[in-house]
C-alpha cells in the first residue's frame, strides 16, 4: 500500500482518490517493487521513491540518443510552468525523434492522438516533479555560469582598461618630456641668433 500511495500526485493527499481511479503506471510500480526489494525495507518514503524516479530518469537520459538536446527539450516542453505534465505535439520530422522513440520504449515517455495528431507526454505524473527539480538545477547551473562568465568578462574589461590608462600615462610622460626638450632647443636657438645678430651689430658699427 506505501507504494500504491506514492502515485497519488504530490498535492493531493493519500486516499483522496479511490485505488481503482488511482492512474498506477505498471513500469514504474514495478520497478519501485524491485527498488523496495533490493532495499529490504517495508515501506517506501515520499524521499526514497524521489530518489528512485530521479536515477530512472537520468539512467534513461544517459541511454538515449542525442541525450542532453532531449532532456532540455522534455524539461522545457513537456512540463508546464508549475512542474505539471503537459502533451505536445511531436511533428513528422522531428529533429530528435530517435531520442524520443528510446524514451517511449524505456517507458519514460509515450504517445497519445489528441484528434488525428500525434503527441508525446511524460508517461505518468509521479515522474513530473521528479524532472521539475532537474529542469530547476539546470537552470541554477545555467545562472551560475553566465554570472562566472559575466564575471569573467569584467575581469577582462577592467585588465585591458588598466593596460590602457598604463599605456596613456606612459605617453603623455613621454609627450611632456619631449616638450620639455624641444623648448629647450627652441630657446638654444634664439639665444644663438640674437648672439650672432648681436656680433654682426658690432662689427657693423667699427666698419
Amino acid at each position: 500500500r506505501d507504494i500504491l500511495d506514492q502515485f497519488y500526485p504530490e498535492d493531493m493527499e493519500p486516499g483522496t482518490v479511490t485505488a481503482g481511479k488511482l492512474e498506477v503506471e505498471p513500469a514504474l510500480f514495478s520497478l519501485l517493487c524491485d527498488r523496495v526489494y533490493e532495499k529490504g525495507v517495508g515501506s517506501l518514503t515520499r524521499q526514497a521513491k524521489d530518489d528512485i524516479l530521479a536515477g530512472f530518469y537520468r539512467e534513461i537520459m544517459d541511454g538515449v540518443p542525442q541525450s542532453e538536446e532531449l532532456a532540455v527539450w522534455i524539461e522545457d516542453h513537456l512540463l508546464t510552468e508549475s512542474g505539471f505534465r503537459t502533451p505536445r505535439y511531436l511533428e513528422r520530422r522531428f529533429a530528435m525523434r530517435e531520442g524520443i522513440e528510446a524514451a517511449i520504449d524505456k517507458k519514460l515517455l509515450r504517445k497519445l492522438y489528441i484528434g488525428n495528431k500525434e503527441h508525446v507526454e511524460i508517461i505518468h505524473d509521479v515522474l513530473a516533479p521528479v524532472i521539475h527539480r532537474w529542469k530547476k538545477q539546470r537552470m541554477e547551473e545555467l545562472k551560475r555560469k553566465q554570472m562566472e562568465n559575466q564575471l569573467k568578462r569584467k575581469r577582462k574589461i577592467t585588465g585591458i582598461i588598466s593596460i590602457v590608462a598604463i599605456i596613456t600615462a606612459f605617453l603623455a610622460v613621454f609627450a611632456f618630456i619631449q616638450l620639455n626638450r624641444g623648448n629647450e632647443q627652441y630657446k638654444m636657438a634664439v639665444c644663438h641668433r640674437l648672439a650672432t645678430e648681436s656680433l654682426l651689430t658690432v662689427l657693423d658699427d667699427h666698419t
